[in-house]
Order: C-alpha cells, then structure tokens, then sequence
C-alpha cells in the first residue's frame, strides 16, 4: 500500500471474516475514518486497485476537510483537554 502513504489500516477478525478499517491519524487534533467495510481482496493481503482509488480520493478529501476547519478542531480538541484535566 506504499501509494497510500499516511492511511493506516486496522484489521479485525470476527466470524472467519476480515473487516478493515482505514484512517488518517496524520493530523494533530483529531483521527478520520476514510473507509470501512469487509476485506474484499482475492489475494492475501493485497487491496483491489478500485479500493486503492476510492482511498486516495477519501485522503484527499479529509485533508481539504481538516485544512478549512483546522481552527474549530483545534479548539474542540483544548476544549476536550481541558474537560480531562479538571476529571
């Protein structure tokens, strides 16, 4: 997945089925789930080349996302810092 770079991926498996998570844990105040669903590749662990596609596209769109609210999340995130610290 080296075209990928910066989507990580989380595999679980539950009833003799794979199910994977991606996400973008690139940026400082919060995580995005850009795709989740059950393993659909025919080889190992190999990703389909649409899949791939649809990924880049999503990591593409979450930056443009977190690059115009990059200020509201930044003060969700001291907001909920905040709240931790006075637990």
């Amino acid at each position: 997945m080296g075209e990928c770079e910066g989507i990580e991926e989380l595999r679980v498996f539950h009833d003799s089925n794979t199910y994977r998570t991606y996400y973008l844990a690139a940026y400082d105040e919060v995580v995005i789930l850009i795709d989740a669903g059950m393993k659909k590749s025919k080889q190992g662990g190999e990703i389909p080349v649409e899949q791939v596609v649809r990924l880049l596209e999503r990591k593409r769109q979450a930056d443009q996302f977190y690059t115009r609210n990059r200020v509201l999340l930044r003060e969700r995130y001291d907001a909920r810092q905040r709240r931790r610290q006075s637990e």
